[in-house]
């Protein structure tokens, strides 16, 4: 037997002796925090007790948060993953060598419904299950021709404590409870499933899936899990300080994410500067909105343009501008500068990596950088504070529409 919990294990463990006459060996493991090579160091332990494992069951798992995509916790996420995947994986790797001493081994999954077809708000758990059902295949596959079977069981509603988290208005009793289900698990055991393999079995056939319509109870169990995350990680941030934005990537959007925020600066009445790295001296609908409001505007003479063909004029150009950049970014009354398509400046070697770095570093404390541009150098991004990638989907120049005034510059 294996958990996490000593005592537990203990009392089980005496259970079966009380109703056996035989004391199993039990193992403790946190599956949430172990390694690869605990979980090696387990089998050790294991093989100096057993020569041989005719039957092993992962059974242990996490539910995660049952709620949207978009607002599933990263954190919560990478748990779900580790014990249900990952952990899984790591076990299986390590007790492999017994079970394939036995001639007759089973390795049985557990596994779900939502392994199965997905199902809107169980992102996390239904991901690690259907990572379950593939490497149950994939193992099953790999040791055809071997005694070894390598099953899955979705044990469908069950009366447990991870089922009522999930659907918390459902009444339990109207539920089988672990004790009823047990029949599958035993025949997959034992010698009458000797010849089954790659199979997921259904402990409770026919059921419908419980999907636990949206009640107002559901709905303030969620929206207050929501609020007990945001209000954690407003908690945890405490540093007041000015920023590195980038915006960066292939799709459209860059400059306008970057003057979205500066207008959004400028309406609170902080002063902002911009330097253009590409757009000349023509007019341009942000310059033209900002600066009647004291926004500082400074552009390459004539602008980037594939058009020179030449390296001096372009490098020229831009460092006449850069000028204005590190004044910018010495100036301690700007609380933003906007560098705006910085990045290929750069990346075209017009401007010296380092000397970008150490102005940026330089800086005062409480000015915040809005960088953009495709091609974000790697020493930059690692040193943004907020790093926004836009991917083209769909562009309308494309498809043959010019650019517009008022929508694209």
């Amino acid at each position: 037997m294996l958990g996490r919990n000593e005592e537990k294990l203990r009392q089980v463990a005496q259970t079966v002796a009380e109703d056996t006459g035989a004391l199993p060996q039990w193992f403790t493991l946190d599956l949430l925090t172990c390694t690869a090579e605990e979980c090696h160091q387990l089998g050790q332990r294991i093989a100096a007790h057993y020569p041989r494992l005719d039957g092993v069951l992962h059974n242990a798992g996490l539910l995660g948060d049952i709620c949207p995509m978009s607002e599933q916790n990263p954190h919560v996420w990478q748990d779900v993953m580790q014990v249900n995947v990952n952990a899984t994986f790591m076990l299986t790797q390590a007790l492999l060598p017994l079970l394939l001493k036995s001639d007759a081994g089973s390795l049985v999954f557990t596994s779900s419904s939502v392994g199965r077809q997905g199902r809107a708000n169980w992102g996390a758990y239904a991901t690690s299950k259907f990572a379950t059902e593939g490497m149950m295949q994939v193992l099953a596959d790999e040791y055809q021709n071997h005694p070894l079977r390598v099953n899955c069981i979705n044990p469908g509603g069950t009366r447990t404590s991870m089922r009522a988290s999930a659907f918390p208005t459902e009444d339990p009793q109207k539920l089988k409870t672990p004790a009823d289900i047990m029949p599958l698990y035993l025949w997959l055991m034992g010698d009458d499933s000797r010849r089954k393999t790659g199979m997921t079995f259904d402990a409770q056939p026919g059921r419908k899936p419980g999907i636990g319509p949206m009640t107002e109870e559901r709905y303030q169990q969620r929206q207050q899990r929501v609020k007990d995350r945001v209000d954690a990680r407003v908690a945890a941030a405490q540093d007041e300080r000015g920023i590195i934005i980038v915006f960066t990537g292939n799709g459209k959007g860059k400059t306008t994410a970057a003057f979205g925020t500066a207008t959004r600066a400028v309406g609170h009445g902080k002063k902002v500067g911009v330097v253009q790295f590409i757009k000349g001296t023509w007019p341009n609908g942000e310059r033209n909105l900002l600066e009647p409001h004291g926004v500082e505007f400074q552009v390459m003479a004539t602008g980037f343009t594939w058009e020179t063909q030449n390296r001096e004029t372009d490098t020229a150009a831009c460092m006449a501008v850069w000028e204005h950049g590190k004044r910018m970014l010495a100036d301690p009354t700007l609380d933003m500068v906007v560098l705006d398509e910085l990045t290929y400046m750069v990346a075209y070697d017009y401007l010296p990596l380092e000397e970008v770095i150490n102005a940026l570093n330089a800086r005062p404390q409480n000015q915040t950088v809005i960088i953009t541009g495709r091609g974000c150098h790697r020493d930059i991004l690692e040193l943004a504070d907020t790093v926004s990638e836009l991917r083209p989907v769909k562009h309308a120049f494309e498809a043959g529409v010019k650019a517009q005034m008022g929508i694209d510059y």
